[in-house]
C-alpha cells in the first residue's frame, strides 16, 4: 500500500458521502422543499469537490508531491465555498439581512486562503503514521484551523438548539443527530494543526465519522 494511500482512501470516501448528501438534498428542495435545503446541497456538493481536488488528482499522479501540494492549496476555495454556502442556513432564520454580506466575506476569506499559494509551494509534505503531513507554517495552520472550527462549533449550536426546541420527535432526532455530526466535525478541524500522532490520524477519523453521521441525518427527512 502506498504511504499516501490512507489519506487519499479517507478524503475520497468523505467526498462520496457528501456528494450522496448534496443529492438527498436537492432532491428534496426540488420536491418543495425550503430554500434551506438548497443551501445545504451546495454546501455538501462544495465538500465533496473540497475532497475529490484533494484525493483524485494524487491518485492519478502516483502521489507526486509537487500534485499534492497545488490540489492542496486550490481545494481551499472550494472548502471556504461549502462554508459560506453552510452560513447562509443559520443567518437565513435569524439574521436575513446580513446572509449575503456573510457569503461574501467568507468567500473572500477562501479566496485570500488560494492567493496564499506561494507558501504553499514552499512546503514539504511527509508522512506521519501513514498519512499525509502538509507541515503548514504555524499561521496558515491556524488560519485554517479556526476558520473551520468556528464554522462547526457555530453549526453545532445551532442543530442543538434546533434539537431543544423542535416538538416533533423526528425532527428533534434529527437535529440532534447534525449537532453531534458538527462536533466531530469540530474536532476534525484538528487536521490544520495536527501535525503529529495523535491528533492528524484521530482528525481524519472524527472527520469521516462526521459525514458519516450527516448522511444518516440526510436521509432521516
Amino acid at each position: 500500500m502506498n504511504l499516501f494511500s490512507i489519506t487519499e482512501i479517507f478524503f475520497t470516501i468523505n467526498g462520496l458521502l457528501c456528494l450522496a448528501c448534496a443529492f438527498k438534498m436537492r432532491g428534496v428542495y426540488k420536491k418543495g422543499g425550503a430554500i434551506l435545503h438548497k443551501y445545504f446541497s451546495y454546501f455538501f456538493f462544495s465538500m465533496a469537490v473540497f475532497f475529490f481536488v484533494n484525493s483524485v488528482p494524487a491518485i492519478i499522479s502516483g502521489f507526486s508531491l509537487d500534485v499534492v501540494k497545488q490540489s492542496f492549496s486550490i481545494s481551499q476555495l472550494f472548502l471556504f465555498l461549502s462554508l459560506a454556502f453552510f452560513m447562509m442556513v443559520p443567518t437565513g432564520i435569524w439574521l436575513p439581512t446580513l446572509k449575503k454580506p456573510i457569503f461574501v466575506v467568507v468567500v473572500i476569506a477562501g479566496v485570500l486562503s488560494v492567493s496564499l499559494t506561494p507558501f504553499y509551494y514552499k512546503l514539504s509534505p511527509i508522512i506521519v503514521d501513514n498519512f499525509i503531513s502538509w507541515q503548514l507554517p504555524l499561521f496558515l495552520g491556524l488560519y485554517g484551523f479556526l476558520v473551520s472550527a468556528i464554522i462547526a462549533g457555530a453549526s453545532a449550536l445551532f442543530f442543538l438548539r434546533g434539537g431543544m426546541i423542535a416538538i416533533e420527535a423526528k425532527s428533534k432526532k434529527r437535529s440532534y443527530v447534525f449537532a453531534l455530526a458538527s462536533f466531530l466535525l469540530l474536532f476534525s478541524a484538528f487536521f490544520w494543526a495536527g501535525e503529529t500522532s495523535p491528533w492528524l490520524p484521530l482528525s481524519y477519523i472524527a472527520g469521516i465519522l462526521g459525514y458519516l453521521l450527516a448522511y444518516v441525518g440526510v436521509y432521516m427527512i
